[in-house]
């Protein structure tokens, strides 16, 4: 990734009371300029696509669009708790490659790729 970028992402199902939702938090900040796509910001995942080694995820807010696309290999299962049993399979990669891109309207912002990444799949 670009020397002055940072990048995170999260989604997951959130239990509200008798109902659940899916939220999500993603942040990136270039050059000290951060820019928020979350549940709470009215931001909507407009793609979600997951298969055995791939992952494209797409977020918009306004007129901001936000494309992560990423592709792993050698992801380790590992156990993770459900209701207080170690029942859960989860992947995780650390040395996943991230493409991440930043447009506004058209106009691109931000593109950059970082091979040095780690992703979690629940």
């Amino acid at each position: 990734m670009h020397s002055n970028a940072s990048f995170m992402l999260s989604i997951a199902e959130i239990p509200f009371k008798i109902l659940n939702f899916r939220g999500f938090l993603c942040i990136l900040i270039i050059d000290k300029k951060e820019y928020r796509f979350a549940t709470y910001n009215h931001a909507r995942i407009i793609r979600n696509e997951v298969s055995d080694k791939n992952l494209h995820i797409r977020l918009q807010r306004k007129s901001y669009t936000l494309d992560i696309q990423s592709y792993y290999e050698n992801a380790h299962e590992l156990n993770a708790p459900v209701d207080g049993k170690m029942d859960k399979i989860i992947y995780e990669s650390i040395s996943a490659c991230i493409r991440v891109t930043l447009k506004k309207d058209e106009n691109i912002l931000f593109s950059d790729i970082s091979d040095n990444c780690r992703l979690e799949i629940v």
